[in-house]
């Protein structure tokens, strides 16, 4: 593995999704973190992948849906 992508869909398709971030392969005990600075509540879908490498990207987790909650606004009295 060279590069794990990280890319986010609000249709919750593959197809339509934009990837959020890159980062490069640095071991097998390493640990990376990604940033998304989307706007709105969602949901919106993500997916893990990761490019060999051969050039070769294919997806390492199932997708995953999230709905950002505006806890601000909710505690507001």
């Amino acid at each position: 593995v060279s590069v794990y992508r990280v890319y986010r869909s609000l249709d919750g398709t593959f197809e339509s999704a934009t990837r959020v971030c890159e980062k490069a392969a640095t071991g097998s005990d390493s640990a990376y973190a990604c940033t998304d600075t989307v706007s709105g509540n969602g949901p919106y879908t993500y997916w893990l992948t990761e490019l060999s490498t051969q050039g070769q990207e294919s997806t390492i987790a199932e997708p995953i849906t999230v709905v950002r909650l505006a806890l601000p606004s909710l505690l507001k009295r």
